[in-house]
């Protein structure tokens, strides 16, 4: 057998099988519509490329060598593989099908996860979704390293390989004990959901902060240093809610993101204040790498993040 000429087609499949069928090289030309001459050089030019017999003749009949029933059994088998391998590509070209690999702080992924995967999961209940949950400061590399597909991120990335479509301002604020002796301080701004306070005033107080790779600690260090302090540090934690019920408890005061107030369980409201001029911001994104194919239900997962969130 020459390997080299072993094509397998629907032309092949489709001739031989029609030969097979019928016993006859006449029948089976009147079955595929093409004449019995151009049938015959067919089967002979296949069975020289491939150098096997696949029909023995007797008389006016074609029958199948135990080679051409080997050949006819394979290529059934590749065609139905090749329309399976069709078949997916269809689903997944018209979006029934297919991957999404997400990346996000793991602070966030209670608050996120649930207001968007719900919908998009409605909508493409056959996409398969990968959710890896990390610290912020590994999220970008993850992303710049193509190992997820999407990264949430507390900050808008400065690399220009990544395109960070804006999903909400998330103001880091101060955090207090409603019990605390300023928690009635503060003066009220113009478009500010809370009051202003000068962090100056905290000199002397306790702070549980976030480590150094968190972006919230990142935000507070610039608070920080415009006000001219040096907090006296009483522990840290990555926890931010942990940092919350410590302060309710009259440990200290920390700081937070506006979003990871809102959503946490706790026995009693903290009191919320806004820092520095302008507020401090986390820019909340969605990014992902420029110049990348991007299926529809790519798309409209972009989509529903800038919606649900």
């Amino acid at each position: 057998m020459n390997p080299g000429g072993l094509q397998i087609n629907n032309k092949n499949m489709e001739y031989v099988a029609a030969v097979a069928q019928y016993d006859s090289i006449t029948a089976a030309a009147e079955s595929l519509y093409i004449s019995q001459p151009a049938l015959s050089r067919f089967i002979s030019n296949l069975e020289k490329r491939i150098g096997v017999t696949l029909f023995q003749r007797v008389g006016n009949r074609f029958l199948l060598t135990y080679e051409g029933e080997r050949f006819l059994y394979h290529a059934k088998r590749i065609m139905e593989i090749e329309q399976e391998l069709q078949n997916e590509l269809s689903d997944i070209n018209k979006q029934k099908q297919g991957r999404l690999r997400l990346a996000l702080p793991v602070l966030r992924s209670p608050n996120i996860l649930p207001r968007i995967l719900p919908p998009f999961s409605r909508q493409y209940p056959n996409v398969d979704i990968i959710i890896t949950e990390l610290h912020s400061g590994f999220l970008e590399n993850m992303l710049l390293d193509g190992d997820v597909d999407f990264a949430i991120l507390n900050d808008v990335p400065k690399d220009p390989r990544i395109v960070a479509e804006h999903i909400r301002d998330d103001e880091v604020m101060l955090i207090v004990s409603p019990s605390h002796p300023l928690a009635g301080a503060g003066v009220e701004r113009p478009g500010s959901r809370h009051k202003h306070i000068d962090l100056s005033l905290f000199k002397d107080e306790n702070f549980i902060m976030q480590p150094n790779d968190q972006r919230t600690r990142r935000a507070a260090d610039r608070i920080i240093k415009d006000a001219g302090i040096t907090p006296r540090v009483l522990c840290t934690t990555r926890s931010i809610e942990a940092s919350v019920r410590m302060v309710l408890q009259d440990m200290g005061v920390c700081f937070a993101a506006e979003t990871h107030i809102k959503y946490m369980m706790l026995p009693f409201k903290p009191v919320c204040f806004s820092l520095g001029n302008p507020a401090a911001i986390l820019q909340l994104s969605l990014c992902y790498l420029r110049g990348n194919y991007q299926p529809q239900y790519f798309s409209d997962f972009i989509e529903t993040v800038k919606k649900r969130m």
